[in-house]
Parts: C-alpha cells; sequence; structure tokens
C-alpha cells in the first residue's frame, strides 16, 4: 500500500485514491467483496459524490496523449502487476500476463529498478521481467 500511495507511482491523490477503492466494495456483504463492473458504472452515473471521486482519475486517463502521464500510468501497471504475481503466485485469481518493458522510457525504468523496487518492493523476486525486453531466440 505505502508504493501503491507514494507520491511518484499513485496516479491521483491518496484521498481519491482511497475513495474510489471504497466505490469499488460492496457494503451489503458480511464478507468484504468488490462491486461488479455495470455496478460501478451505475453507481458513478446516478450519485454525484461518486462522481466527484472518479473525477480526477478521468482527469488523468484523457492526458495519455502525453509522454510523462502515458509514463506514469505505465508505472502504476508495472507495481500492480509485479504486485499480482508476487501476491498470487499460484494464479489462483489472475493469470500470468507478459509485461511491457518496450514501452518504459529509460527515466520510467531507472525510477521502478531504484526507487519502486530498491526500496518499496523489495520482495519481489526476479523484477527486472518487468523492466528489461526478454531476448529473442
Amino acid at each position: 500500500m505505502a508504493c501503491l500511495e507514494s507520491r511518484k507511482v499513485r496516479l491521483v491523490d491518496r484521498i481519491s485514491q482511497r475513495a474510489i477503492g471504497e466505490l469499488l466494495m460492496n457494503d451489503a456483504a458480511d464478507v468484504p467483496k468488490t462491486i461488479g463492473y455495470v455496478q460501478f458504472v451505475r453507481a458513478v452515473e446516478s450519485a454525484t459524490d461518486a462522481e466527484r471521486w472518479i473525477t480526477p482519475l478521468a482527469q488523468v486517463l484523457t492526458r495519455l496523449q502525453h509522454r510523462s502521464q502515458r509514463q506514469l500510468l505505465l508505472q502504476y501497471g508495472v507495481v500492480v502487476q509485479a504486485l499480482t504475481d508476487t501476491l498470487d503466485a499460484r494464479r489462483a485469481v489472475t493469470r500470468r500476463r507478459p509485461g511491457y518493458p518496450t514501452k518504459l522510457s529509460q527515466r520510467t525504468r531507472r525510477h521502478l529498478r531504484y526507487r519502486v523496487f530498491g526500496v518499496y518492493l523489495k520482495f519481489v523476486p526476479d523484477f527486472e521481467r518487468y523492466l528489461v525486453q526478454p531476448k529473442k531466440g
């Protein structure tokens, strides 16, 4: 959580990030469970509170034509992928997906290597696979 909420990794401010997470949870269930996509869209379209919390993320996603914003989203994706691969190593919930190291800039790779994996995610084995393109042959 500290990594996903850190200033240089997160896409939106911490408050918005947590509010979006709460929007995704089903309050009525005894066991915390995420809601489905259709329920989420209904919640955002019908409640002005939900729309207010989603707006910062929507603004980030509409600025992806700018390289810096796109690199920030790609970096966040690498962090989520590394966490998912590590925490669900037996593939009970997810399946293994290929990384996208060719899309990362040198600056983003360096930031991921030394700050994200070097400080926050030291427990991720073989983090280089998210940063280096595999050799052919």
